[in-house]
C-alpha cells in the first residue's frame, strides 16, 4: 500500500474540536505500541520470516525511517532475494496474487524504480495470469484482481494485454444498491482501485459514482463493537484506503472517536492486533488517520509527516541488525542446527583439511611401506 501519496485535505482549525487533538494522541500511543511489536518480533537480519509479512512490515517501518536506512535496505534486499527466479513462478513471490502485489507494492514504497528487472518480471507474471477466463479479471476472484490491479496501478506500467478498465467494470458489476461490493473490505479496494486509476486515466463518471457509493456505503454501516468487520487487519486496510483518497469525513469527531476507540480496544496490551498481518494493517491505516487528523490543525502533509516520523523514531527504537549470521545456531521451527562460515573462511578451512587429508594419505602409505619392509611382504 502506498503511504506518502500527496493529499488534498483541507486545512481545517480544530479550535474548539478537543476531540480530533485527543485522538491524535490516542493514535501516536497506539502506532508505538504497534511498532514496538513489529520490532520487536523481527529477525535480527532485516526481515519477518515471509515475503508478504516482510512487505507490510516494511512499509509500517518507513512510517518512522528514510529509505536509505539500513533497515529498510537490508529489509528491501531481502523480498528481492525471495522472488521466484525459474518455472511458470517465476516473477512471483508465491502462488497467491496477494504476495506479489504486496511485494510489488512495497518495492515502489522503498523507492524500487518500476523499470528494475525484479519489478518488472512481477508485473509480467501478474499479466500473464489476466483473463484466462476470457472475462477480464484473474480467476474470477474479486481478491485476486483487487490486489492484481492496485500493484499493476501503483506500478506505473500496464502489462501488455491488461484491461484495467474492463477489470474495474467488472468489480463495479458485483455492487449491490446500496453499494457494498462483495464486503466491506473489496469496498474499499475498489475506492482505492478507482481513484488510482482516475489519477492516471482520468475520471470515467460510471467509475467514479460507483466509488461514491462505496464510500457512502462504509461511512453509513460503522457499528462501535466491530467498526466494519471486526477483524484489525481489513478494518485497517479499509481505514487507509478512505484517509489514503480523502474520503474521511474530517468534520466530525464523533466519527474519528468510534474508529480510534475500536482499535484502542482491539489491540493487545504488548501492542499487536493478532498477528503480523493484522499488526501491520492496523498500522497503516492508523498512520494514514493520524496524517489526516494532524493535517486538519497543522497544514502541510510534508511536515506532518516530518514530525509525525521524528516523534516514531524517539518512542520506537530499533534493533541492532545482525547481518552477519552467528557462528553456531538452532533453528527451532525446523529444528536442525546449523553451522554459519563465510566463503572466505569455508575455502580456508576446506584448504586446511585438503593438507590434512594429504598429509594423513602419505603418512598412512608411509607406513603401509614400512610394513612391507619388516614383514618382507
Amino acid at each position: 500500500m502506498p503511504t506518502q501519496e500527496s493529499s488534498s485535505v483541507a486545512s481545517l482549525p480544530v479550535s474548539g474540536r478537543p476531540g480530533l487533538e485527543s485522538c491524535a494522541e490516542v493514535v501516536y500511543d497506539l502506532l508505538v505500541g504497534g511498532l514496538s511489536h513489529l520490532t520487536r518480533g523481527a529477525s535480527r537480519s532485516g526481515h519477518w520470516h515471509d515475503s508478504r509479512s516482510t512487505a507490510l512490515a516494511a512499509m509500517c517501518l518507513q512510517i518512522r525511517e528514510e529509505n536509505n536506512s539500513l533497515w529498510l535496505l537490508t529489509s528491501r534486499d531481502w523480498i528481492l532475494d525471495q522472488q521466484i527466479q525459474g518455472g511458470l513462478a517465476a516473477g512471483s513471490w508465491g502462488e497467491e496474487i496477494w504476495d506479489t502485489a504486496m511485494c510489488l507494492l512495497c518495492l515502489r514504497e522503498l523507492e524500487v524504480s518500476a523499470r528494475h528487472p525484479a519489478f518488472q518480471a512481477g508485473l509480467k507474471w501478474l499479466g500473464a495470469l489476466y483473463s484466462a477466463n476470457g472475462r477480464s479479471n484473474w480467476h474470477d476472484e474479486p481478491w485476486e484482481t483487487s490486489w492484481a490491479l492496485i500493484a499493476i496501478l501503483r506500478g506505473g506500467e500496464v502489462p501488455a494485454g491488461v484491461d484495467v478498465a474492463a477489470s474495474l467494470k467488472w468489480l463495479a458489476s458485483l455492487q449491490s444498491p446500496e453499494g457494498r461490493l462483495v464486503a466491506p473490505h473489496y469496498t474499499a479496494y475498489f475506492i482505492l482501485i478507482e481513484h488510482l486509476y482516475a489519477r492516471r486515466f482520468g475520471v470515467d463518471p460510471a467509475l467514479r459514482a460507483a466509488s461514491d457509493r462505496c464510500v457512502d456505503f462504509l461511512l453509513s454501516n460503522v457499528e462501535p463493537d466491530r467498526l466494519w468487520t471486526g477483524e484489525a487487519w481489513a478494518n485497517g486496510q479499509i481505514l487507509w484506503v478512505l484517509c489514503q483518497t480523502q474520503r474521511m469525513p474530517v468534520a466530525d469527531p464523533a466519527f474519528f472517536k468510534v474508529v480510534v476507540d475500536w482499535f484502542r480496544a482491539a489491540q493487545a496490551v504488548d501492542g499487536n492486533w493478532s498477528d503480523i498481518e493484522d499488526t501491520a494493517s492496523a498500522i497503516l491505516g492508523l498512520h494514514r488517520l493520524l496524517v489526516t487528523l494532524k493535517i486538519c490543525s497543522d497544514g502541510h502533509e510534508t511536515e506532518v509527516h516530518e514530525s509525525i516520523e521524528r516523534r516514531l523514531r524517539k518512542g520506537v527504537p530499533l534493533p541492532r541488525l545482525r547481518l552477519r549470521k552467528p557462528f553456531f545456531e538452532r533453528d527451532d521451527e525446523a529444528d536442525y542446527y546449523s553451522i554459519h562460515l563465510r566463503a572466505s573462511t569455508a575455502r580456508r578451512i576446506a584448504a586446511v583439511l585438503a593438507f590434512l587429508l594429504v598429509g594423513l594419505v602419505g603418512w598412512l602409505a608411509n607406513l603401509l611401506s614400512l610394513y612391507h619392509e619388516a614383514t618382507g611382504k
